[in-house]
């Protein structure tokens, strides 16, 4: 009987890519249920051993090299206990690296709810997190920082938006499991065979086709693995990852324009995906571009069965154009906290886009009329209108969850705008020099 292929193991964190080796790994693609939130690093599963430390700083640098390489040795005989202790180690001795701490994250995803007890389970999520913070606080314009935050993201409250998968036998997904398994381990000629097998008896899953590509890719054989990604969009064209390793690939062929293309639908695939906004922004950035997107963190705003509204804004919305496009999208048909999307019958219940637009527009007025203050946000947004934009700035750069449940029918329906919107307003490619 078919299943959906929903990989129990963990999958590739990190991904490696033409401009940040020598970092790689693990690309999640489902996690387990998360657990609270904490803001102060906790201390790490494993103690550090109790070896002084070297008392310079390149001497410390070293030392952590030292201890990465036998986390990556340890990880490659699937010894995780081994290679967590190694990382740790690492961490310790070159507490700033965000390639180190990365590299723990790869481990901690796969001894996540391996633990002995509650306590040393939560500790290991509580140092998952802290690891990715510390990610996005070292180099927080990086696509290191961008995958960090997917997983972050991916671990509070799921993926927004899922490519469609087929559905695969048993056999396929125990094909993928230990293809997976393999790749997790290092040893990628070995997970050829088991991926190739997968991709045979389940041709139409894009997940199987990009992490096959991945392999290829890891091995440095770019023509397979650029078919194979390419095979994952003939079955899903939406497919954000495999948009994202195809433009890696396309990068590392040294072409330029097919890459940012490639990326830019990644983000349009997915405006969520974090990862491949860093590394458009990278692409940019590398032809002495300037990166004009602006991350806002909107304001939220719930309503209870009552009818009680309940508004939480972070310190950089306290600002006119915030308090107007706060108001107004507080009086605007909100549902319930927790409800479902609305029945298509509603017809009193404004779309997520409609309330929107509304309030990003009062938003808009108030900059208009007040020139002087510092707001580029609402700068960015006003060149979005004024390019005839709007509607695709407010999905791309103000996504939530309802907007997110309305995304897929506008794309499927204004892809061609969207992509536009990034490649002449948002984000344009400077010329070669």
């Amino acid at each position: 009987m078919p299943v959906p292929l929903e990989i129990p193991p963990p999958r590739k964190l990190l991904r490696r890519h033409a401009a940040l080796a020598p970092w790689l790994s693990l690309l999640i693609l489902g996690a387990g249920p998360a657990a609270a939130r904490v803001e102060q690093p906790a201390a790490p599963p494993p103690a550090p051993p109790p070896a002084a430390p070297p008392t310079t700083a390149p001497d410390r640098g070293a030392a952590a090299q030292e201890a990465l390489g036998r986390a990556t040795e340890a990880l490659s005989h699937d010894d995780l206990q081994g290679a967590l202790r190694a990382a740790t180690e690492a961490v310790a001795l070159d507490p700033k690296s965000y390639q180190i701490r990365m590299q723990r994250v790869a481990i901690l995803f796969r001894v996540r709810g391996a633990g002995k007890t509650a306590a040393d389970n939560q500790r290991i999520e509580d140092t998952l997190r802290a690891d990715l913070r510390a990610a996005i606080a070292a180099a927080p314009g990086s696509t290191a920082a961008g995958v960090a935050r997917d997983a972050l993201a991916k671990l509070d409250r799921g993926a927004p938006i899922a490519a469609p998968l087929a559905s695969c036998t048993p056999a396929a997904t125990a094909e993928f499991d230990e293809a997976e398994r393999l790749f997790g381990s290092k040893r990628l000629e070995e997970s050829l065979a088991h991926y190739e097998r997968a991709a045979a008896q389940c041709p139409e899953n894009p997940a199987i086709w990009t992490s096959y590509g991945d392999a290829f890719f890891m091995l440095g054989d770019l023509p397979k693995a650029r078919h194979n990604f390419e095979t994952a969009l003939a079955k899903s064209p939406w497919h954000a990852q495999a948009h994202r390793f195809l433009a890696d690939t396309l990068g590392r062929q040294r072409q330029v324009e097919a890459a940012y293309h490639e990326c830019v639908l990644a983000v349009v695939s997915d405006p969520t995906y974090d990862a491949a906004w860093g590394y458009l922004a990278s692409i940019i950035q590398a032809r002495k571009g300037t990166w004009g997107r602006v991350v806002a963190v909107k304001p939220t705003i719930t309503r209870d069965a009552a009818g009680k509204v309940e508004v939480g804004m972070s310190p950089q919305a306290l600002d006119p154009g915030w308090m107007a496009y706060t108001l107004t999208r507080s009086t605007s048909s909100l549902r319930p906290a927790g409800a479902g999307p609305a029945p298509s019958a509603a017809p009193t219940a404004p779309t997520a886009l409609a309330a929107e637009r509304e309030a990003v527009r009062a938003a808009l007025t108030v900059r208009a009329e007040r020139r002087a203050d510092a707001a580029p946000f609402w700068d960015m947004m006003a060149r979005a209108d004024q390019a005839g934009f709007l509607d695709e700035a407010i999905f791309l750069d103000l996504p939530d969850a309802e907007l997110l449940a309305e995304y897929p029918a506008y794309r499927a329906a204004h892809g061609d705008r969207l992509v536009r919107y990034v490649e002449t307003v948002l984000a344009p490619l400077p010329p070669a020099p």
